[in-house]
Order: structure tokens, then C-alpha cells, then sequence
């Protein structure tokens, strides 16, 4: 499977278990924190071993705010 910038796939197992489709929203909650998070589906991938969500590293760096370690060595020298 080949991703898109801010393309987020969902395993069959998910889409099974919680009724979801592409082209719905997913809504995820940090546990023990108040921090949520909110994807467009874009696809469903046939993977039946876990629940899972399927982006690229950058789209997940992006929205957890957090800044790749070969990003911020390059910036930094």
C-alpha cells in the first residue's frame, strides 16, 4: 500500500469492528488525556491481525506534533 500526504487507511478488523467506511470520520481519544484527534478515512486496507490506523511518518509527526529526529539533526547542524 502506497500513501498520500494526509491519507489515513483503517484495517478491516477496524472498519469491521466499529462499522466504519471510507469517506467517514474517525475520532481518537489520547488515553488518559483530554487530546483527541480526527481522521478522514480514505480507504480500508485487508488487514484482519489488529486494529489499526495506516498513515505516512510525516502525516503522524504532523499531527502529533512531533518533529523527526533526521529532520531536527539536519536543522540543528
Amino acid at each position: 500500500m502506497k500513501l498520500c500526504q494526509d491519507q489515513v487507511y483503517i484495517s478491516s478488523a477496524y472498519a469491521q469492528k466499529y462499522h466504519l467506511k471510507k469517506g467517514m470520520t474517525l475520532k481518537v481519544k489520547e488515553p488518559y488525556k483530554k487530546r483527541t484527534y480526527t481522521f478522514k478515512i480514505s480507504g480500508v486496507y485487508h488487514y484482519e491481525g489488529a486494529l489499526r490506523l495506516f498513515m505516512t511518518q510525516s502525516k503522524l509527526h504532523k499531527t502529533l506534533g512531533i518533529q523527526s529526529q533526521l529532520t531536527s539533526w539536519f536543522t540543528n547542524y
